[in-house]
């Protein structure tokens, strides 16, 4: 079974005019189900240059008592808190369309986990666009992609960036058949054994119009 949340993202890796849902009540309404919490625009003075791509994921971890910390913290608590008795353990970070801040969001929740003590995993699920793999310089290492298909081994895939308190599980090279690769039953081995290993599993999905998020969806 699988629970679904909507979030009123407001920060400016979303920078276009918020023509639509103007409060978290219309969102529910028409959605049909519940908001988890509304980001805070972070400005880019409040974000240090030095970061370059990892924007707000650094500022998640060098301000962690600010508004958008404190958001995103209440998103991760209100997910886990949604089944007391078997809390989720794998994550889906997932878009309507391109550029709407999922990966983002995925680093965000991945970074506020750990500070909270659980040992957390970032896999990047979106094999066409590899946006966690990119912002991190991983996007020539081997990882997903090649974990599943045995080329590599979990010591050559799994990544611990010096300056972030988790593990990066990248995209990995280009592959023509990304649907296959996620539908797999290896994939669903692999969930199943990593979620004993990780307190918390964070993957950032493709958009909803890209077909093979279903097909990782129906793994969790």
């Amino acid at each position: 079974r699988h629970t679904r949340f909507k979030l009123d993202w407001s920060s400016d890796v979303c920078s276009s005019d918020l023509s639509g849902f103007q409060t978290s009540e219309q969102a529910e309404d028409t959605l049909g189900c519940p908001t988890l919490a509304f980001l805070p625009k972070v400005t880019r003075d409040q974000v240090d240059p030095a970061t370059g791509d990892l924007g707000i994921v650094a500022h998640i971890v060098a301000k962690p008592f600010s508004r958008f910390a404190e958001g995103v913290r209440t998103i991760r608590t209100g997910v886990l808190l949604s089944n007391l008795d078997q809390p989720p353990r794998v994550l889906m970070c997932v878009s309507t369309v391109p550029g709407e801040g999922k990966s983002t969001l995925a680093g965000s929740l991945a970074a506020s986990g750990a500070q909270a003590g659980k040992k957390v995993l970032l896999i990047d699920g979106d094999l066409r666009n590899p946006s966690t793999s990119n912002r991190f310089n991983l996007g020539k290492r081997p990882g997903l992609v090649e974990l599943l298909s045995g080329t590599a081994s979990v010591s050559e895939t799994f990544v611990a960036p010096g300056n972030m308190p988790f593990t990066i599980l990248p995209a990995g090279h280009h592959t023509t058949n990304p649907t296959d690769v996620v539908a797999s039953q290896k994939m669903a081995q692999m969930l199943r054994s990593l979620s004993q290993e990780f307190d918390l599993i964070i993957i950032d999905c493709p958009p909803r119009s890209e077909e093979h998020t279903s097909e990782l969806q129906s793994h969790l």
